[in-house]
């Protein structure tokens, strides 16, 4: 299970990502859509720690992202 919990992620002082609150369950498929510039990559570069940082948190497996050092 993937979880986000008010994340919020910016960069050069611009708000990319504000407030996201949701959670994916094993099993269910899920896609991401909106114009170019939303933050969608965004999104994933920070579920998969490419990009780091941010507020808020994002839980993997019930584990937290920063617990994964």
């Amino acid at each position: 299970m993937i979880e986000l919990a008010g994340f919020s992620y910016s960069r050069d002082g611009r708000e990319i990502l504000r407030d996201l609150t949701f959670a994916v369950t094993r099993g269910e498929r899920v896609a991401i859509i909106g114009p170019n510039g939303a933050g969608k990559t965004t999104l994933l570069n920070c579920i998969n720690r490419i990009l780091r940082g941010g507020r808020g948190r994002i839980a993997v497996g019930g584990m937290s992202l920063a617990a994964y050092g």
